[in-house]
This record gives C-alpha cells, structure tokens and sequence, in this order.
C-alpha cells in the first residue's frame, strides 16, 4: 500500500473516508498479526494497537488542498477516526478486551493530531516527504530502548539518561497512559537493560502539552498562512473596500 498523495485534489470528506479504509486495513491486518504471532501481555495489547494506529495514521494521513479551516478540521477528525476504527476492529477480530485500548487510544488521539498537523503545516510551506521522514523518526525513536540500551548500562550512574531515553520514545507516552511499564514485560526485560537501571516515566502531562502545543502552533500557523494568501490573491480594488 501507498500513501495518500501529497494533496489528493479530492474532497475532504472522501479523502477522509479513502484515507481511513486504507489505514483501517493496514492497521488492523498489523495489529491482529502482531497479537497472533508475539506473545503480548494483556495489559500490553491495547498499546501494541495504539502504536500500530499511530504509525498507520502518519503514513496514509492525507493533505487536502483547501482552506486552513478544512484542513483542521479534517485532520482533527481523521486524528480521531484512525485509532477508533482500528481499535474497535482490532478487537472484533482478534478479541484483545477494547478496554485496555481506552487509555493508550487516547494517547494516540492526541500524537496522531500533532503528526497529522505537521505533515499539513508542512504541505503548505512545500516541504517534501515530510510523512515518509515523520515516519522515520517515529520508528527510530520508538525503537530507541533497544539500540540504545547499552549507552544507558553504560551510564548507569546517571538515571536521567536512561530517563531520557525511555521518554524520547513515543510507545512511552502510551504505555504511561496506560500505566504499565512495557520495559519490565518478559521481551523487553530479555533484550535490554532497562530492568535493572533506574528510570522513571515523565508525567503525562508533559506529553499531552507537547502535542497540544504542537497542534496549537500549526493552527495559528495555517490560520495565518491562509489570510496571507487571500489577501495577495485579493483584486486590488477588494483590499481597498474592505
């Protein structure tokens, strides 16, 4: 499967509903092999479909070429639908308890908004493969407590770095909202050092602000940008009245 293309030329509304199909397949197909083939704890499985919403929501989020106003408020439905769909039909299929998803669902909601705002914010400045670089970062981050293990052993007498470490990774941010510590699970404790160092989960409130920071600059920013382009492409005479 492909991404959405970089501005659809379609409605908001069907670019929404074909964007959605795309990412519920690829979410749920993920997901439910996920859950079938790794031995995920029941507490870990609403974040293990969290996280497949949230990099299923970046990689076909789409970009409609419309005014600020629309373009918010597709993201933010789209920010929405994504993880709802495929949590709900997660669940349908694979009968992981959609209760466990309720917290880390909502987590996704909020980082979902703050990705979706920047591949539009930065589709309106003309910057290219932004989703595919988003989605890199995303990968390299949310892996980062495996390949950075061994730097965090080897500081081990400094915990704000494994500290940092485990907060830079953006599975963190779901597993705090659902209160469990995914590093102490049997696969994680297996394969890093992380069981036996000293770190903590920052607050959720930090996470929430970053994103909400985030979706609110990109709006003040489209906002903005928008009334910049109607007044240039105004007729002279239109500015002067009004």
């Amino acid at each position: 499967m492909t991404p959405t293309s970089r501005r659809t030329g379609l409605a908001p509304a069907t670019a929404l509903l074909q964007g959605t199909v795309a990412a519920a397949v690829f979410g749920v197909f993920t997901a439910c092999l996920a859950l079938r083939v790794f031995d995920v704890p029941v507490a870990a499985q609403g974040i293990l479909v969290a996280a497949v919403a949230l990099f299923a929501a970046v990689w076909f989020c789409p970009v409609v070429a419309r005014s600020a106003g629309m373009q918010i408020t597709t993201m933010t439905a789209w920010s929405v639908l994504v993880p709802l769909v495929v949590g709900i039909l997660t669940a349908a299929f694979s009968g992981f308890p959609v209760s466990r998803f309720a917290a880390p669902g909502t987590a996704a909601v909020l980082m979902i908004g703050a990705a979706s705002m920047i591949i539009t914010l930065a589709d309106r400045r003309g910057w290219q493969d932004t989703r595919t670089r988003l989605l890199l970062l995303l990968a390299v981050s949310a892996t980062s407590c495996l390949w950075l293990g061994p730097a965090a052993e080897l500081a081990a007498a400094e915990p704000w770095i494994a500290t940092l470490i485990v907060n830079l990774n953006p599975v963190s941010f779901l597993a705090t909202a659902a209160d469990y510590d995914y590093l102490l699970a049997t696969w994680f404790y297996q394969r890093t050092a992380f069981g036996s160092l000293r770190y903590e989960f920052w607050p959720p409130a930090i996470f929430v602000i970053s994103c909400l920071a985030i979706m609110l600059f990109s709006v003040i920013y489209l906002t903005v940008s928008n009334r910049r382009d109607v007044g240039r492409t105004a007729p002279d005479g239109w500015r002067k009245n009004t």
